[in-house]
């Protein structure tokens, strides 16, 4: 066979995923890209001879190209490593089919236009796709595997995609243990579709056999005995028995290097970015950090916190004013890297403006990270005026739930629904003019709404030192979505300036389902205390 016939060489390892829509590319790609650390590039949708001459020497993509002479002849002169996606075809087109009805654009397949008509459930114009414009999708991934790709079933990486992982990479340039371990923990949906990666649409089920409870018995029997479906069932043993159960999905728990734990043993959150820190941006961190939610001692949540080597670079600035947290943040997004390109020096303000202000709504990170960059950047500006202009009481925030209407915990609203939030917090000090912030984000950290006690006319009395409970009730006039919920503490100092105390955002994501609201959204919400317990010795 022409593809995948020479060695591989590891400096110059490039990785081609060819294969049909909605097979688990997407995934197999994410996957390579973390084992072998090599970036990810685009393909065009249409293959053009020199498209891919500006390409690095490592990477790896993905496009869903039928094969073509100059396309053939770039991977085997470039020495690519060819992979193939293949999945049960009945899956498959209902993956799809699903694609369609969420996106306006199809790529190139101007006939899927039609699945839309069939509304939520495949009907007649989906008979009508696959008996004649589907076959010509599906049959990209035969296509390949007949001139020598590397063929993966995507029910074999959804069953255990360690061992999927090892035997793909066996064929390519074989890793240890560990490394495979952190790329699959890395590709669990809760990982890949945090923002700025992977659409969650994109990893609507990660199931297989949906097909036998969704796809009418006469699009079954149809795809059963049409071409290429019948051949690739033959060959990929695949069946159409529609009593077989769900194959269980692999259990990530036991490669998990955080066992289980969601938060660090102070309380704070662990977000889906730090374990990409964790297992992919800093050398040996599992030898130098074996229990990584500890937070006592040489830790790496005080290696987190901590001044970064860099920060020396501008000794006009406090070393504070760029932590090792910042750094890793900043080497994880190609835009931030454009927008601020020399962060441990002149862009150095910037940055650490851009990282108190946005960097824990886009990364959801604990605020227990961004605290002391705020403190050490207030100094450095009280250093700079006659009198302290910036001062950050202390005080955290201890709890946040999310209620319904009755008061029962949970992450599922309709709209127009009531949502209430209990707010709990702890003063160490007085505050005078506090102030309670409230937001609803997309999971892309775009602020849908957004409001704060101030704005409601609320005015809050001072607090004393204590335990405080505010509950924030709101009714949910927004579109249907997913949203993030964010809570702030803070107070106005003498210039009506807002200064944080602590912000949180709420572990689980909140769902909105039912019919749309009209217009920009607003929420009508209140906020009232609902319990204080002053702390005994402390003064008024």
């Amino acid at each position: 066979m022409i593809l995948n016939g020479f060695p591989v060489d590891p400096d110059r390892l490039k990785i081609v995923i060819l294969s049909a829509p909605k097979t688990g590319n997407t995934w197999l790609r994410w996957l390579l890209h973390y084992a072998y650390k090599i970036p990810i590039v685009e393909l065009p949708e249409v293959w053009v001879p020199g498209c891919a001459d500006d390409f690095p020497p490592r990477f790896v993509t993905q496009q869903y190209l039928t094969p073509g002479k100059s396309l053939v002849r770039w991977l085997v002169e470039s020495r690519a490593v060819v992979l193939t996606t293949i999945r049960h075809p009945a899956d498959t087109f209902l993956s799809y089919f699903h694609y369609v009805k969420w996106h306006d654009n199809a790529g190139s397949d101007s006939s899927a236009a039609m699945l839309k008509q069939d509304g939520d459930r495949p009907g007649k114009n989906a008979l009508n796709y696959i008996t004649y414009s589907f076959p010509k999708s599906y049959a990209i991934s035969l296509a390949w595997a007949k001139l020598g790709s590397h063929v993966v079933r995507y029910e074999d990486l959804l069953v255990d995609p360690l061992s999927q992982l090892r035997e793909v990479t066996s064929k390519i340039v074989p890793l240890d243990e560990e490394r495979l371990k952190a790329a699959v923990f890395l590709c669990k949906p809760e990982q890949l579709t945090r923002p700025g990666l992977v659409d969650p649409l994109h990893l609507r089920t990660r199931s297989a056999r949906r097909w036998i409870q969704e796809l009418p018995s006469e699009i079954v029997d149809a795809m059963a005995g049409l071409q290429p479906y019948a051949s690739a069932c033959k060959t990929y043993e695949y069946d159409w028995n529609r009593s077989a159960l769900e194959p269980s999905g692999y259990d990530y728990d036991k490669i998990d290097p955080f066992r289980g734990h969601d938060r660090f043993d102070n309380g704070e959150l662990i977000g889906p970015s730090l374990a990409k820190i964790y297992l992919h941006e800093v050398p040996n961190a599992s030898a130098r950090w074996p229990d990584p939610w500890v937070t006592e001692g040489e830790s790496f949540w005080n290696w987190l916190r901590a001044p970064s080597a860099l920060a020396s670079l501008n000794p006009d600035l406090p070393a504070g004013t760029l932590t090792n947290i910042m750094v890793m943040l900043h080497n994880l997004r190609p835009d931030l890297q454009l927008a601020y390109r020399n962060p441990a020096g002149s862009d150095r303000k910037a940055f650490a403006v851009w990282f108190l202000g946005r960097a824990q709504v886009e990364f959801e990170i604990a605020w227990g990270l961004i605290g002391p960059v705020l403190q050490s950047f207030c100094d450095y500006l009280n250093s700079k005026s006659g009198a302290p202009v910036i001062r950050q009481p202390a005080g955290r925030i201890t709890q946040l739930t999310v209620l319904n209407a009755h008061g029962a915990q949970t992450n599922s609203f309709r709209c127009a629904d009531c949502l209430q939030i209990e707010l709990e917090f702890q003063l160490d000090e007085p505050v005078d003019r506090p102030l309670i912030q409230y937001s609803l984000c997309s999971v892309n950290g775009e602020v849908i709404f957004g409001t704060n006690s101030k704005l409601l006319g609320t005015t809050l009395p001072r607090l004393a030192p204590g335990r405080y409970v505010y509950r924030i009730t709101c009714t949910l006039s927004i579109q249907p979505q997913n949203c993030l919920v964010y809570v702030g503490l803070a107070c106005l100092n003498s210039a009506d300036s807002v200064v944080p105390i602590d912000r949180m955002c709420c572990q689980e994501r909140i769902t909105v389902t039912g019919g749309d609201s009209q217009g920009t959204a607003w929420c009508s919400t209140r906020i009232a205390i609902t319990s204080r317990r002053r702390a005994s010795g402390n003064h008024r």
